[in-house]
């Protein structure tokens, strides 16, 4: 199954700027994983809290997309409030980075 998007690491950009501050830095990996029961191109995510960008990049390798979220810049409890209180859509832009923090695109759409 393609995952139809150009950028599969999804990683914000001030997910970053938190790492280069403190190399130690914690954060949420979220990670489109295909969802073959329910058809073509349908997709689940799960969410992970407490991992290093390191462990994010190395369980995502495998999936359509994936992003790590620097807890500091946006702490597990608010990713799992805002993914429980509303779902994730809308077209992810043209280089997957509309999408919201507790969101991620493994196509064009945020799920």
């Amino acid at each position: 199954m393609s995952c139809g998007c150009a950028k599969r690491n999804q990683t914000p950009d001030k997910s970053f700027e938190a790492l280069r501050v403190n190399v130690d830095e914690m954060g949420t990996g979220l990670f489109a994983v295909p969802d073959p029961a329910s058809g073509d191109d349908k997709w689940n995510v799960v969410v992970v809290h407490n991992m290093t960008y390191d462990d994010c990049v190395r369980r995502g390798r495998t999936c359509g997309a994936f992003k790590w979220v620097a807890a500091s810049v946006c702490p597990a409890q608010q990713i799992a409030e805002e993914r429980a209180k509303r779902p994730c859509s809308g077209y992810c832009g043209p280089h997957h980075t509309w999408c919201p923090y507790w969101c991620v695109c493994p196509g064009h759409h945020c799920i």
